[in-house]
């Protein structure tokens, strides 16, 4: 970091200077080529403007005066002849003689020279300086050239017709190449060559002197910048050294230059807070550790007591669904047993009934004598059929099977009830029967006999029946306990709806004894069907509640399942928790 900030501070200067070094080689020797050209053009058109002037002042002060003299004459051979003096041309192409040992030549030339100089060839210059000063005569025509090895500023201008005098001297002249001149034409061309090296020599000099100068004051800055940047690296290194230590943890570093009034004092200053802040943040650290331990120890005793409690409330939950499982096995156990000794009564009933309906058939083909007293028994079994439709309805049905099976079993008690109804019924019948028969001495025999096997019939249907009432008062109880059990786990048993409708039939006695025994027979017929009806709907009562009890048990075996298997779940779960 050191070096790379000491190079950040001076490498800038050697740079530039190095930068302004090869700027100044580049740009300097051109420009001051440019310069000394520029100044050499200027030189050349005051040169050619002071030429004009000294020749316009001899047109006038002499060449006039020796014309009205008329004892010297103007002439281009004024060195042959005496009594001559030069012409303003002639003047100015001596003066240039004079000149060129001053590496400054002035020239006059033209398209159009006199037969003197009739033999001189134009060069390039020359040639292009007459035909852009022909077009252009206020202009100037320049060109640097190297002329034998020496740099040489060749400037052109115009040499117009200024005056009439010299429009008339030369279209007068014998010897004139061109008689029709006008004012403003261009008669020739001044041309002045410079020779610039001593110029240039100088500049060149001159921009060494300079190069050196920004060399020497380069080198300087650069030492006062290594000397200036030593100053303010020293302080950087020591605050850099405070940083790394900082940066390792150790709080116990010095802080130096706090009191510096720059902008080191201030990184210094801010360094020092930076300190004490982290040390700040260490103890407050600690102390958040500590606190966090604290919780944590805090945590672990609430999880592990909240997973004591909980193992307590799901052991008990368990023991308890476990004990009421066992009972509703038991309980379906004993309703199988009661079901299939119901099944079996139901048989030897079916059996009496199916006897009892074949007497009554007896007894109606003894009676076929009789028409009007058998419409009038199918009248009374019609009514007594119509009753029987306002027999006891079933209750309503649930999903759940022990619901079902309370209904059948109440059911079952209900037609039970009906068939001792009927079965009383009949013995009153039959006792009706016999005693009209009685009255009807022999004719009322046969009738005699058959309500004897009625009555018998009907005995042994109560009897039956009795024993049936006995079995489903062991399944309704059964049934209740059943239901009690399921009532403590599930509390969604609602209490069983009783439907029981009675029977009522009020028979009325014919003044006739053989329309009597005729309604006696038809209703004692009616009556057997019912029975035979009846326990048809116990025995498919009794099969739904043997299917019941077995859905029971396996409800009971499902319930020991998921007890066990909750048991095993809830233990894993308490394993983990108290582990963690």
């Amino acid at each position: 970091m050191r070096k790379s900030i000491l190079w950040m501070l001076v490498l800038p200067v050697p740079v530039a200077m190095a930068i302004g070094i090869v700027l100044a080689m580049l740009i300097l020797p051109g420009a001051v080529r440019d310069n000394v050209t520029k100044d050499a053009v200027t030189a050349a058109q005051q040169t050619v403007k002071q030429f004009k002037i000294v020749r316009g002042y001899y047109t006038n002060n002499v060449i006039k005066k020796v014309l009205a003299d008329g004892n010297l004459t103007p002439s281009f051979r004024h060195k042959q002849e005496e009594g001559s003096i030069p012409l303003p041309a002639t003047f100015i192409h001596d003066m240039s003689a004079l000149l060129h040992e001053e590496d400054t030549t002035l020239s006059l030339y033209s398209q159009f020279p006199f037969p003197n100089r009739k033999d001189r060839k134009l060069d390039g210059f020359q040639k292009e300086a007459w035909d852009y000063l022909v077009k252009n005569p206020k202009e100037t025509f320049s060109r640097l050239e190297t002329i034998a090895g020496v740099p040489t500023v060749r400037v052109a201008m115009a040499d117009t017709m200024v005056a009439d005098a010299c429009v008339n001297c030369h279209n007068g002249h014998p010897e004139t190449p061109k008689d029709d001149w006008k004012l403003g034409d261009v008669r020739g061309v001044l041309e002045v060559t410079t020779a610039i090296s001593g110029p240039l020599a100088r500049g060149s000099s001159l921009s060494t002197w300079l190069i050196a100068a920004v060399l020497i004051g380069g080198v300087i800055l650069t030492v006062i910048c290594v000397f200036f940047a030593r100053r303010v690296i020293g302080p950087l290194q020591r605050m850099t050294h405070c940083m790394e230590e900082l940066a390792d943890g150790n709080l116990d570093v010095e802080i130096t230059g706090t009191k510096r009034q720059s902008e080191i004092g201030h990184m210094a200053a801010a360094m020092q807070v930076f300190k004490e802040n982290a040390i700040e943040n260490r103890q407050l650290e600690a102390e958040k550790a500590q606190d966090q331990e604290r919780n944590q120890k805090a945590l672990r005793e609430a999880m592990q007591k909240m997973a004591d409690d909980l193992e307590a409330t799901v052991s008990s939950v368990v023991e308890n669904v476990t004990g009421t499982s066992d009972h509703l096995q038991k309980s379906a156990d004993i309703m199988t047993s009661l079901s299939s000794k119901a099944n079996n009564d139901c048989s030897v009933v079916t059996t009496a009934g199916e006897q009892a309906a074949s007497n009554v058939q007896t007894v109606a083909a003894a009676s076929e004598e009789l028409s009007h007293s058998i419409r009038e028994i199918s009248t009374q079994v019609a009514n007594s059929t119509r009753i029987a439709k306002e027999a006891v309805h079933q209750a309503e049905e649930t999903n759940q099977d022990i619901r079902t099976l309370a209904d059948n079993a109440q059911k079952i008690g209900d037609v039970l009830n009906l068939i001792s109804d009927i079965a009383e019924q009949t013995n009153l019948l039959a006792l009706n029967a016999t005693i009209e028969a009685a009255r009807a001495g022999d004719a009322g025999k046969g009738f005699a006999v058959v309500a004897n096997e009625v009555k018998s019939l009907a005995n042994q249907t109560a009897k039956a029946t009795e024993e049936i009432s006995a079995q489903i008062g062991g399944i309704q109880g059964a049934t209740q306990e059943a239901v009690k059990s399921i009532k403590e786990i599930t509390d969604t048993i609602g209490e069983i709806n009783e439907i029981a409708s009675g029977i009522a039939a009020a028979v009325e006695e014919q003044s006739a004894a053989t329309q009597e025994i005729s309604r006696n027979v038809a209703l004692a017929a009616t009556d057997t069907e019912k029975v035979r009806t009846n326990i048809a709907s116990i025995s498919d009562a009794v099969k739904e509640t043997n299917g019941a009890s077995n859905g029971i048990q396996d409800a009971s075996n499902d319930l020991s399942s998921q007890t066990r298997k909750l048991s095993d779940e809830v233990r894993d779960f308490l394993v983990r928790i108290k582990a963690s």
